[in-house]
């Protein structure tokens, strides 16, 4: 998975999932992202961690310095 290759609809949940995650709402950030990636989801996270996007906190996850480098890009790519 890359940026460039998502659609509008899991671009526009993967931004809202950040920004959840941002205020601190991990489940938060889970259920944006169940909403645009289905079933995926989970697959989707485990990736964000793997590429240094998300760091584990017990079950909960948090965004890195890169996670809101993304997120800052990703507000550029929606409002395109």
């Amino acid at each position: 998975m890359t940026i460039q290759t998502l659609g509008q609809l899991e671009r526009d949940c993967l931004l809202l999932a950040l920004r959840r995650l941002e205020r601190g709402n991990s489940n938060g950030f889970d259920h944006a992202l169940w909403l645009g990636f289905g079933a995926d989801w989970k697959h989707v996270r485990d990736q964000m961690v793997q590429a240094g996007y998300l760091a584990r906190q017990g079950e909960a996850v948090a965004a890195t310095d890169h996670g809101l480098r993304l997120r800052d890009s990703l507000i550029g790519s929606v409002a395109a």
